[in-house]
């Protein structure tokens, strides 16, 4: 299985993921959790229609920047829970490095997020996994 993003500390990416968001969110989902199928690892948890939403094609100028600052905080203050803030220090710096570490990161994962998309069409298309369409309504 390929890994951009490998953490030697856990042996399966879900659990990596649900570990991570239940150590920086006050409340996390209470289905929140990982499994294993077909020898592939997947986060597993709740969805939720009812969560409010931002339409981010429309944001611009001093609405961009005020998610972006209220993003960073709520980001921030969630890390700082995790106890590891040293760790944190020393993977990004100050100043101008922890802008571009956290640039360099934002790039590889939204990258590694098209790829990831791509494959599953493909898989979809040659018929390697079926997908659920949605009822009308």
């Amino acid at each position: 299985m390929r890994r951009i993003f490998s953490d030697n500390r856990y042996k399966h990416a879900g659990c990596r993921v649900a570990e991570g968001q239940r150590a920086i969110q006050p409340l996390s989902d209470p289905l929140l959790g990982w499994t294993e199928f077909g020898g592939h690892e997947y986060l597993v948890r709740q969805l939720n229609d009812r969560k409010g939403s931002i339409n981010l094609e429309m944001l611009e100028g001093n609405g961009l920047a005020s998610l972006a600052a209220v993003a960073g905080e709520l980001l921030a203050r969630g890390h700082a829970r995790t106890g590891d803030m040293w760790a944190i220090h020393g993977y990004c710096g100050s100043g101008p490095k922890i802008i571009k570490a956290i640039t360099d990161f934002a790039t590889a994962y939204a990258d590694q997020t098209e790829i990831d998309y791509a494959e599953f069409m493909t898989a979809v298309k040659h018929k390697k996994i079926k997908i659920m369409k949605e009822p009308a309504r």
